[in-house]
């Protein structure tokens, strides 16, 4: 598992993650790992480019933190005899493409791999990005950087009250605010979203095409 961000260890002392990736026989598969220091084993698919995801779970997380993830084999490393996959933040972007087209039954080896996700890594945060229109054109065979897109968004402000705050991408910022200053979220993308704060509150945005709905 990657290192947690700090600010996820203060605001969920309960994370675990929920381990989704292809046995040996090609079927799906959830494992529980209790926490980020367990080692889990498990038999994975072995065709190229199999996505293995951890998706992060606590009791205030709402099921929206993103997930971590990989592709094997091309994530192996050799640890003390043994090969491990080695999961990372970046990677669970590029590994949720992939899931998306093993559902739809594409040859994932098909896919570059390490291009696609040099495309990603232009981006300080790739969830702003359309991964469901990614994973179409990849699908259709005419994939090129150009048809990288980002989400539609809108720009939200909001005074959530004392704290310390975070998006549920692993790659957002903490940003503290007093009682009465408003919160600032720059482009915000379309669809569910949760403001946590280190202190343990919850708040719920979902961003609509014309309004924002802002509520507990």
């Amino acid at each position: 598992m990657p290192d947690i961000p700090r600010h996820w260890q203060q605001a969920f002392p309960d994370l675990s993650f929920r381990l989704v990736f292809q046995d040996s026989a090609g079927s799906w598969q959830t494992v529980v790992v209790p926490h980020a220091g367990a080692d889990v084993a498990i038999r994975c698919w072995k065709a190229v480019n199999s996505p293995v995801l951890a998706y992060p779970q606590a009791e205030r997380s709402s099921a929206l933190l993103r997930p971590a993830g990989a592709l094997y084999p091309g994530d192996c490393v050799h640890t003390g005899g043994s090969r491990h996959v080695a999961l990372s933040w970046t990677g669970g972007c590029q590994a949720s493409i992939f899931k998306l087209l093993a559902e739809n039954g594409l040859d994932t080896s098909l896919v570059n791999a390490e291009r696609l996700a040099s495309y990603l890594a232009r981006y300080p945060d790739p969830w702003v990005l359309d991964l469901n229109a990614i994973a179409e054109k990849l699908a259709r065979g005419d994939f090129t950087a150009y048809d990288i897109d980002l989400l539609p968004a809108r720009d939200v402000q909001m005074c959530p009250g004392a704290g310390e705050w975070f998006l549920e991408s692993p790659f957002a910022l903490t940003q503290a605010t007093t009682s009465s200053e408003s919160l600032f979220l720059p482009g915000l993308s379309r669809g569910d979203h949760a403001l946590f704060s280190v202190q343990g509150r919850v708040i719920r945005i979902w961003v609509g095409d014309r309004e924002t709905v802002i509520g507990p």
